[in-house]
């Protein structure tokens, strides 16, 4: 009967060196898809954030949209204005107009900050406000560089709407401070802004028992 030999230094040393280079492999399938699951994870995270930009940009949509339609009076549709391009588009420097009813002259409603409260009386003619009028379609200046010095030209100009009608203007100055451009978000809400806010005054002032003023901006 042959008994069974021991292992020898050197074939113990192959083993090893097996078990060790396998080991390896596993280690390095280990690094490769921790690896992955962390990219994974990271688009997954930027997808999450995406996701609750989205969510809290139609919120604001939603808020500009029921406020508008919840204000009482013209007083209020202004303070409401004010409080969405303040809080919510970031400007603190723009006016409200109403176009006469000849058709000639945009008339300030409202101005905020040193160029919206020193905006007087508007052509329809003006640079400020004629593409937006003749188009139909918000008009927005080119991006400034952060720090840059700002334009003689507005940043934007927004069309009030009272289908089939443009009744007036908005026209943004500048933004604040740490604002360098507007956002897709900020121009969508511009665009609800266009569509919205002329027949939220004119709702307002027929709901106020106060006013006798026609369906007009004026």
């Amino acid at each position: 009967m042959t008994r069974p030999s021991n292992p020898t230094p050197r074939s113990s040393a192959i083993v090893m060196q097996s078990e060790l280079a396998e080991l390896h492999d596993a280690r390095a399938r280990l690094a490769g898809e921790v690896a992955r699951l962390e990219r994974h994870v990271s688009v997954l995270s930027t997808e999450v954030a995406a996701a609750d930009q989205r969510v809290a940009d139609l919120e604001k949509l939603r808020l500009a949209a029921t406020g508008l339609a919840s204000c009482a009076d013209r007083a209020a549709v202004l303070a409401m204005l004010q409080e969405i391009f303040v809080s919510a588009i970031g400007s603190d420097d723009f006016v409200v107009l109403g176009l006469d009813d000849e058709g000639r002259t945009l008339w300030p409603i409202v101005g905020v900050g040193a160029n919206g409260a020193a905006c007087g009386p508007l052509l329809v003619s003006d640079v400020l406000v004629s593409a937006a009028l003749e188009s139909g379609a918000i008009q927005i200046a080119g991006p400034r560089s952060l720090g840059e010095l700002p334009r003689n030209g507005p940043l934007a100009s927004i069309p009030l709407m009272a289908w089939p009608h443009t009744i007036g203007a908005i026209v943004v100055f500048t933004l604040a401070a740490h604002r360098s451009i507007l956002r897709p978000t900020d121009i969508a809400l511009l665009d609800l802004l266009s569509v919205h806010a002329a027949a939220a005054l004119q709702i307002a002032d027929l709901r106020s028992v106060d006013s006798r003023r026609p369906p007009s901006l004026l």
